[in-house]
């Protein structure tokens, strides 16, 4: 069989027609694809042989965040928080156990999807509750609202503190409260910053903030520290 080569820009354009072909759009409509549609992008990435991309899905860390400036999160921060939830770089190509979700042991038997989603964006409901299953688009898209929604919360939190942040600092923040929840702002290292914001001990205390965790998931200990570094330094490397 003679073996036909072909540039990524080539494969990029049949996979983008290939998905407009057989797959529902997401955006433009709240129907659910069926098993047979994902199963269908499942064998289609297997036998390509490399990632599948779904239409205006990104590989890179560009346009992940769109909001840029001052008291927002950095894209570094946002890109690190998607290789802290999943071990991989945004845009990562999806299975199922992303699609279909997964059980983290710790929420009671609630599923977690693609990039650490066990709620969704719009409230205190947890994904499964929605709908069982997500397509590759949505949950790219529920993250970033996602990460928008907790440095919000951030930035609200600074105000009503009259609390000055750094940009290392705010991502800090951000990072923790995508992985804490709400909650992260009742603990104790936040009546700290409220205080002084500058205080030395703060990356110590931040260091430690998931020791009690770290027996049953080291990489907690890997984040808070990277974490720390930020908040230290006052800007975010990705």
């Amino acid at each position: 069989m003679k073996k036909i080569i072909i540039t990524e820009e080539q494969f990029n354009a049949i996979a983008d027609h290939e998905a407009n072909e057989h797959v529902p759009q997401p955006q433009h409509s709240q129907q659910q694809p069926n098993n047979n549609q994902i199963d269908w992008l499942l064998r289609l990435q297997n036998f390509l042989g490399k990632g599948f991309y779904y239409p205006n899905m990104y590989n890179n860390n560009e346009n992940i965040n769109s909001q840029q400036g001052a008291g927002t999160v950095s894209n570094e921060a946002v890109a690190r928080i998607c290789q802290f939830e999943t071990g991989k770089q945004y845009g990562y190509r999806m299975d199922q156990k992303d699609l279909y979700g997964y059980d983290n042991g710790d929420a009671n038997g609630k599923k977690t999807y693609g990039y650490g989603l066990l709620f969704h964006p719009s409230g205190k409901k947890y994904m499964q509750d929605i709908k069982p299953v997500w397509t590759q688009p949505e949950l790219e898209e529920l993250f970033k609202q996602m990460v928008q929604k907790k440095a919000q919360k951030v930035a609200d939190w600074a105000n009503q503190n009259g609390v000055t942040l750094s940009q290392g600092q705010f991502d800090a923040m951000t990072s923790a409260a995508y992985n804490f929840g709400n909650k992260f702002f009742q603990k104790g290292i936040c009546q700290v910053i409220a205080q002084d914001p500058n205080n030395p001990q703060i990356p110590k205390m931040w260091s430690h903030l998931s020791d009690a965790q770290a027996k049953k998931y080291p990489g907690l200990l890997r984040r808070r520290n990277e974490e720390a570094g930020w908040y230290q330094n006052g800007t975010t490397t990705a």
